[in-house]
C-alpha cells in the first residue's frame, strides 16, 4: 500500500511539473493576457450589438439600462465614483445604437470576434496545432463562434423569460395551472 501511494505521488508531482513546464513553453500567461485584452476590447461591440438587436424588439432605453447593469454587475470595481463615471461613458456610447446600419454591424462583429480569435490561437498553441487556415476562414469561425455563443444566450434568455412567465400566471390564480404546466413544459424542452 505504502508503495502504491508513493507512485501515485510521484505520477501526480510529475504530471504538475510537466503542465507547469508546457504552460510556461507555450507562453500560456501572454495568451491569458491575450484573451482578457481582446475580451475587454470585445465587450463595448457586443453590448452595442445586443442592445441593437434587442432594443429592434424591446424598448431600448430599457435593454440599454439592463445591459449596463448587467456588465457592471459583474465587473469589481474599487469605488462607486469609478462605476458611476465607467457607466456614464458606456451608456454614451450605447445611446446611438438604435442607428447604427450594416456596415456599423459588419464592423461591431469584427471587433466582437477578436477575443474568439485570441482563444481559437490559444487552444491551438496548447494542442501544438501548427496548421493556420486563410484569414477568411479564421474569421468565419470566430463568427460562428460568437453567432453560438448568442444563440446560447437567447435560449437561455428565453427559457428564463418563459420560466417566469409561468410562475406569474401560477401565482396569479383563475385557472392558470393549465396555462402555468404547459409554460414550464415548453422551458424544460
Amino acid at each position: 500500500m505504502h508503495r502504491r501511494a508513493a507512485r501515485l505521488l510521484d505520477r501526480v508531482l510529475l504530471t504538475t511539473v510537466r503542465a507547469i513546464l508546457e504552460f510556461v513553453e507555450d507562453r500560456g500567461h501572454r495568451d491569458a493576457a491575450q484573451i482578457s485584452f481582446f475580451a475587454a476590447l470585445s465587450a463595448i461591440p457586443l453590448a452595442m450589438l445586443l442592445v441593437g438587436a434587442f432594443g429592434l424588439i424591446f424598448d431600448e432605453a430599457e435593454v440599454r439600462g439592463r445591459v449596463i447593469t448587467t456588465a457592471f454587475d459583474s465587473v469589481p470595481l474599487v469605488q462607486d465614483a469609478e462605476r458611476a463615471r465607467l457607466e456614464r461613458t458606456v451608456s454614451d456610447a450605447l445611446d446611438n445604437v438604435g442607428k447604427i446600419g450594416p456596415v456599423s454591424v459588419v464592423l461591431l462583429l469584427v471587433a466582437a470576434t477578436g477575443v474568439m480569435g485570441a482563444l481559437r490561437h490559444s487552444i491551438n498553441v496548447a494542442w501544438d496545432i501548427e496548421a493556420r487556415p486563410s484569414v477568411l476562414r479564421r474569421k468565419a469561425l470566430d463568427l460562428a463562434l460568437v453567432t453560438g455563443a448568442t444563440i446560447l444566450l437567447l435560449v437561455s434568455l428565453s427559457l428564463s423569460v418563459t420560466r417566469g412567465a409561468a410562475d406569474a400566471v401560477d401565482g396569479a390564480g383563475n385557472g392558470g395551472a393549465v396555462l402555468a404546466f404547459l409554460l414550464d413544459a415548453v422551458s424544460e424542452v
